[in-house]
């Protein structure tokens, strides 16, 4: 696979690979087995794969970017919900860890992800975030084009192996995200609405929001909205402290429409929804206990479709909640009442369907000089 996949660069060589070649032995022909190895016949690109061309009326991959690279993996999303994932929508993959799509040692550290352009024929450097954690990072991905309910495409091909051995992924959160918040200088008027004014303090990187205080981004969210929040709470004398959306831009407490984890004493959380804006914000499924260090509190509501999770722990879930959460603006917050206080490392937000995306990393591809003589 790993040839001919390399030697599919040009139309040229492409059809020197369907053609049958002499070998040595008299009388006897060499037949690649093309179709085994993704080319497929075609008309037009429709025909092919995600990831994919028709070309010579064949299916075969983009050629090869940059020879400084040596090794690329095409990286596919399929989507299953029942609405498309908008172009510009971040996809997460996670590699490292327990569940990562390839373990940090296979990826190398010298790596970036670039996207092929079929109309123009063009290949450009995505940009992404990084999310990086002690064992695996989570890259967010943006989707360079539309992609149909229940359908896949190319998300990006992850180029590695380079020849200087440097680090050469893009990062960009801002570019990235629909909303993307860093604390590096204080809080902005226009951006956040916070009380009481100027009370929450910005150093190091953070935001403190302390006892009786809150922060809310004054960007409106429309479902769909993936949300995450990667904060702190510090102390366990906690009375109530809420991190989600919210239905009001100016929110001191909780107003509905909202989902996200409420906090009370000893550090025990639970999810807490109100789905339409005369509902009561209500206590839902399991219980469980905050951790005390930087965590990521993710809430993602998609119509019925509603997930709020914690460092990892699944706090509620439900795919077809009743009543739905409609087409109402929500706004990302973080409330904070009793002796405790809550620090924001960053917040950012992606408008994507549920169920999530699926990614799917295509086995390496390699390339090879020799290819060039």
């Amino acid at each position: 696979m790993t040839a001919l996949a390399r030697a599919a660069r040009s139309s040229v060589a492409l059809a020197l690979m369907v053609a049958p070649l002499l070998v040595s032995a008299p009388g006897c022909l060499f037949l690649p087995n093309l179709a085994g190895h993704g080319y497929t016949p075609c008309d037009d690109d429709s025909a092919c794969p995600p990831g994919r061309f028709c070309d010579e009326s064949l299916c075969a991959p983009p050629p090869w970017h940059d020879q400084a690279f040596g090794r690329r993996r095409a990286v596919i999303v399929a989507n299953p919900a029942a609405s498309p994932i908008p172009a510009g929508a971040a996809v997460p993959i996670v590699v490292g860890g327990e569940t990562g799509v390839l373990a940090l040692a296979e990826l190398g550290a010298s790596f970036r992800f670039t996207d092929y352009d079929r109309a123009s024929a063009s290949w450009r450097v995505v940009s992404v975030y990084l999310d990086r954690e002690s064992d695996r990072f989570t890259a967010w991905i943006p989707t360079a084009r539309e992609i149909p309910a229940g359908g896949s495409a190319l998300l990006a091909f992850v180029e590695s192996n380079a020849a200087d051995g440097l680090p050469h992924v893009s990062e960009d959160p801002a570019a990235t995200f629909a909303q993307w918040q860093a604390f590096d200088a204080p809080l902005a008027d226009d951006t956040w609405f916070q009380s009481p004014a100027g009370g929450p303090v910005v150093q190091d990187g953070m935001v403190n929001v302390a006892d009786n205080q809150a922060i809310v981004l004054q960007a409106p969210l429309v479902p769909p909205v993936l949300a995450v929040l990667v904060a702190r709470i510090n102390g366990a004398t906690c009375d109530e402290v809420f991190l989600g959306l919210v239905g009001d831009d100016r929110a001191l407490f909780q107003v509905p429409p909202e989902a996200g984890i409420f906090v009370g004493s000893n550090l025990q959380g639970t999810a807490q929804l109100a789905p339409t804006s005369d509902s009561t914000p209500t206590d839902v499924g399991d219980g469980l206990t905050v951790v005390n260090a930087m965590a990521r509190t993710v809430v993602a509501i998609d119509g019925g479709a509603v997930l709020v999770e914690h460092a990892g722990a699944t706090a509620f879930a439900d795919p077809d909640l009743r009543p739905p959460f409609g087409a109402d603006p929500l706004y990302l917050a973080v409330q904070v009442g009793g002796a405790c206080s809550v620090d924001v490392d960053a917040v950012w937000t992606t408008p994507l369907p549920q169920p999530f995306p699926t990614v799917t990393v295509e086995a390496p591809v390699d390339f090879n000089l020799a290819y060039e003589n």
